[in-house]
């Protein structure tokens, strides 16, 4: 009895772990764990750590359920001694060759997902780039909108602090910089991330699927929508707080809230 108590505790362990892994979505947890995706080709994210998951929990409950197994076997002999084995050269290529299969098999799974998520923003029909720049340093995320020549990262720019505002439904260009160490711009509602290193320009694009954002957004609303922002690179002692938030507006309150950040530079200057 001992015996098989011990053996279903280690099955009911594995298969609680197993639970604890599914992703928010699939457990119905939604945003309390992690925001509903809104890019287009996020949704191909969320099957993948589906995919993983599952892959996963199959190799923990198989290892769970052989421990058990073994439990079950071997304890409790009236000599005192277990079954050993002195090796097996079938059993040494199935645990090497499948794993090895499996890691291939994820390899070629996150390379589809990666040329997904790339190829959405050069879809026809979403017009022109919307271009942003982030300017990342210990510990604060500023952005920087085009000035008067168009362009990101020059002299004219329109400087906002804490609070990227996008809109939906077409290409977005994100030109990253670091002023001092790596940081890692990290948007849960993304699916996606992206170190930020000193030296050089890193770039982040994607597309805002206006039909996956919540209900009650409005083209017209001057709130949009709220979206966290993180940096997921240890970047020093306050890398906890540099967070911002990203806010997503329909094309004539994104020209409003611009044109109000505009204003506010020229007061400041």
């Amino acid at each position: 009895m001992k015996r098989l108590l011990l053996a279903l505790l280690v099955l009911g362990a594995s298969g609680a772990a197993f639970w604890s892994v599914l992703s928010p979505h699939q457990m119905g947890l939604g945003a309390a764990t992690f925001p509903d995706e809104i890019t287009l080709g996020g949704e191909r994210v969320d099957l993948l750590f589906d995919e993983i998951a599952a892959l996963m929990g199959l190799v923990l409950l198989l290892t769970a359920g052989l421990t058990a197994w073994a439990v079950v076997r071997s304890t409790g002999r009236r000599d005192g001694h277990g079954t050993a084995r002195t090796g097996s050269a079938a059993l040494e290529a199935t645990w090497t060759v499948l794993p090895a299969l499996a890691l291939v098999a994820l390899l070629v799974r996150q390379l589809e997902v990666r040329d997904v998520m790339r190829e959405a923003p050069r879809a026809e029909g979403l017009g022109p780039v919307f271009r942003v720049g982030v300017d990342a340093h210990q510990f604060e995320w500023r952005f920087r909108y085009p000035g008067a020549d168009g362009e990101v990262w020059t002299a004219d720019d329109i400087l906002t602090l804490g609070e990227l505002a996008l809109p939906p439904g077409r290409p977005i260009e994100l030109v990253m910089r670091s002023r001092d160490v790596i940081h890692s711009f990290f948007a849960p509602a993304l699916r996606t991330k992206r170190d930020v290193v000193p030296g050089r320009d890193t770039l982040l694009a994607f597309v805002i699927d206006g039909a996956d954002l919540p209900l009650g957004f409005e083209d017209d609303s001057a709130s949009g929508v709220l979206f966290g922002i993180e940096c997921a690179e240890l970047c020093g002692f306050g890398h906890g707080a540099m967070v911002a938030r990203i806010r997503v507006l329909g094309a004539a309150p994104l020209a409003a809230w611009v044109s109000a950040r505009a204003r506010e530079r020229l007061a400041r200057d």
